[in-house]
C-alpha cells in the first residue's frame, strides 16, 4: 500500500494558474518527491451547472487527479465510497485530508463524509473566502469601508450587495467547523498577514495555527542606475479588486516626461490603461514565460500592485523583488504592505490621487532614484520544501464498512474530451 493525502480545493489546478493551484501543483511535487502520492478533489462547475439547469440533477460532481494525472468524475455525495474505490483500486493508504478551498463545495455534505472517512485534517488558508466568498466581488463595501477583515454583519458590511449570502454564508462554515473540529490538526499560512486576522475571527484555531511561508529566499543590497525615465508596470491579473481601474487613471493622468508604462501577464488584448506597452507573461508552447525574467529582460524599475483586498501572500510582489522592482502599492495591501514596510522595497499610497501628484511634482522620481542607491532585492528565490507541517501526527483509515463507487464513465469521458488537455 503506498501513501496518499487527499487535497481539496475549488478548481482543476491542471488547467488554472492562480496562487492556490501553484500551491498545490509545487505540494504535489514535494509529497511525491518523498513517496507520497496526492488525490486532488474539486467540483466541476461547468457540468454541475449543466446539469443543474436542463436536467434538475441535485448532485454535484467532483474530478479527481492522482499525482496529476486526470482519473474520472465523481459524486461529491459519495466521497467516502469514491476515496474507497480509488483506495482499493490503486492501493492506496490515505493519511491525511488537506483542505485548501471550499468554494463550490456543499459544505454539509463534506462535513458529513469527513466525519465518516475519520481522516486527519490540515486547512491551508489561501485567502479569505472562507470567512465571505464576497469580499472581493464588484458591488462589495467590506474593503472599501475600513480594510478590515470581519464575519459579515448588518453594519460593517452595511451598503454590500452579497451581505444576505455572505451571512447565510458565515453560518454554514461555522457549522462545518463546528462538525469537523475534532479532525482538524493545524491550519497552516502563508504569512503572519492572514494569520493574525483570520483567527481572531476563528479564534478556535489559534493554538493550532502554523505559518509556512510558500517561498524561501535570501536578501542583498544592490546599488541601480536609473536612467530619465522610469518604466512603471503593472503585473498580472486585469481586474478592478486588483487596481486596474487606478492603473487606468494612472496611465491617463499620470504622464510625464520621467515616466513611461507597461502591462505584463497574459491579458495583452485587454485594454490596460493608455499608451501601455505590453509583455506577455504565462504559458507560451507548453513552457512558463517567468515574471521575474521578463521584469529583469525589460529593465522594469516600479511594479504598480495595487490590491484593493488584503493580500495573504502574493506571489507577484515576489517574483517583481526578485527582479529588483521598487513597489508602490496601497494601504490596507495585506501582506504587498506589511512586505514593503518591513523591507523599506516601495511606498505605500493613501490613494492613487497621491501617486499621480507625485509623479507630476517629480518627487516619485527622485524618490526611486534615491531608493536605487541602495536597493533590496531578494534572490535564491524557490518553492519552501519543508514538509513536516503539512504531514499529519494521527494514523487512521477508512473504515471497511464503507462501500466502493466508481466515476460516471460517460461524465468522465465527457470532461476528458472537453478539457483535459494536459
Amino acid at each position: 500500500m503506498s501513501k496518499c493525502v487527499i487535497i481539496l480545493s475549488h478548481s482543476n489546478y491542471r488547467k488554472t494558474f492562480a496562487g492556490t493551484e501553484k500551491f498545490i501543483a509545487e505540494i504535489q511535487k514535494l509529497y511525491n518527491d518523498t513517496g507520497i502520492h496526492v488525490l486532488q478533489a474539486f467540483p466541476v462547475k461547468a457540468i454541475n451547472k449543466y446539469l443543474k439547469k436542463y436536467l434538475g440533477f441535485k448532485g454535484n460532481y467532483l474530478g479527481m487527479h492522482l499525482d496529476g494525472k486526470y482519473i474520472g468524475l465523481y459524486l461529491q455525495e459519495k466521497l467516502p465510497e469514491a476515496l474507497k474505490y480509488i483506495q482499493d483500486k490503486l492501493k492506496l493508504e490515505y493519511i491525511g485530508v488537506s483542505i485548501n478551498h471550499l468554494l463550490l463545495w456543499n459544505t454539509d455534505d463534506l462535513a458529513d463524509s469527513l466525519l465518516r472517512i475519520g481522516l486527519p485534517i490540515n486547512i491551508i488558508v489561501h485567502d479569505y473566502y472562507m470567512v465571505c466568498p464576497y469580499i472581493n466581488n464588484e458591488g462589495q463595501s467590506i474593503n472599501e469601508n475600513d480594510k478590515t477583515i470581519h464575519v459579515p454583519d448588518d453594519v460593517k458590511c452595511e451598503g454590500c450587495i452579497h451581505l444576505e449570502k455572505g451571512k447565510e454564508y458565515a453560518t454554514t462554515i461555522n457549522s462545518f467547523f463546528d462538525k469537523v473540529d475534532s479532525l482538524v490538526e493545524r491550519v497552516i499560512f502563508p504569512s503572519e498577514s492572514i494569520k493574525g486576522a483570520w483567527c481572531s475571527i476563528y479564534e478556535r484555531f489559534n493554538k493550532r495555527a502554523t505559518i509556512r511561508p510558500h517561498l524561501t529566499y535570501s536578501s542583498y543590497k544592490k546599488n541601480k542606475s536609473v536612467g530619465s525615465v522610469l518604466k512603471v508596470a503593472y503585473l498580472g491579473n486585469v481586474i478592478p479588486i486588483k487596481g486596474i481601474e487606478e492603473w487606468r487613471m494612472l496611465t491617463e493622468k499620470g504622464k510625464s516626461d520621467h515616466v513611461s508604462y507597461y502591462y505584463f501577464g497574459k491579458m495583452i488584448d485587454e485594454q490596460v490603461g493608455s499608451v501601455v506597452d505590453k509583455v506577455y507573461v504565462g504559458m507560451k508552447d507548453g513552457r512558463l514565460i517567468p515574471m521575474a525574467d521578463e521584469l529583469k529582460r525589460n529593465k522594469i524599475d516600479v511594479a504598480f500592485l495595487w490590491s484593493k483586498c488584503q493580500e495573504t501572500y502574493c506571489y507577484t510582489l515576489f517574483e517583481a523583488v526578485e527582479a529588483g522592482c521598487f513597489i508602490v502599492t496601497l494601504k490596507g495591501s495585506g501582506n504587498i504592505e506589511d512586505f514593503v514596510n518591513e523591507n523599506r522595497c516601495g511606498k505605500v499610497f493613501d490613494d492613487i490621487e497621491s501617486l499621480i501628484q507625485s509623479i507630476h511634482d517629480d518627487s516619485f522620481y527622485d524618490i526611486v532614484k534615491t531608493y536605487y542607491n541602495d536597493c533590496f532585492v531578494i534572490k535564491d528565490v524557490s518553492q519552501n520544501n519543508e514538509l513536516e507541517s503539512l504531514m499529519f501526527d494521527t494514523k487512521k483509515s477508512i473504515p471497511d464498512s464503507i462501500d466502493s463507487i466508481g466515476p460516471s464513465k460517460l461524465l468522465s469521458k465527457v470532461y476528458e474530451k472537453a478539457v483535459v488537455r494536459y
